[in-house]
């Protein structure tokens, strides 16, 4: 696989992953303007997708690229999502979150340093994407 397409992929992977978390996430909390930043945070990880599935397909992809499996995602989904119905507190899903953000945000750091060949649109939207990271993981860092 080229580094573009290898790039693209973790990008989609892990902004599809933290996407699909915070729509879990908000249904458990009851913090009105908690609920509004995580929804703002998903609604950029949609776009980061959108952008990961318009650049696969400029490199002649004809599909999107492939997002972790089912049970890649209730791994890495159930122990947060069960905290949060546990404790049931904005700080307690707030901590859940930063876990996940921390860990989406090693994978992508990872992913760019493997990948130094990949064209400048792929490195762009894996550059956009740890900014995002970034900027959520202090968001959310408010809350604790």
């Amino acid at each position: 696989m080229n580094q573009t397409i290898e790039l693209l992929t973790e990008v989609y992977k892990n902004a599809e992953l933290t996407k699909e978390l915070l729509g879990k996430l908000v249904k458990c909390n009851h913090d009105s303007e908690f609920k509004r930043i995580m929804a703002d945070q998903s609604a950029e990880y949609h776009d980061i997708m959108l952008e990961a599935q318009r650049q696969f397909a400029s490199c002649g992809q004809a599909q999107a690229p492939k997002g972790y499996s089912a049970a890649e995602r209730a791994g890495a989904h159930w122990p947060i999502i069960l905290h949060g119905y546990v404790a049931n507190n904005v700080s307690h899903l707030a901590e859940a979150l930063i876990h996940e953000t921390t860990i989406r945000l090693i994978d992508i750091c990872r992913a760019v340093r493997s990948c130094p060949e990949a064209n400048e649109y792929a490195t762009e939207l894996a550059h956009r994407l740890r900014i995002t990271e970034e900027n959520n993981l202090r968001q959310t860092l408010r809350h604790v």
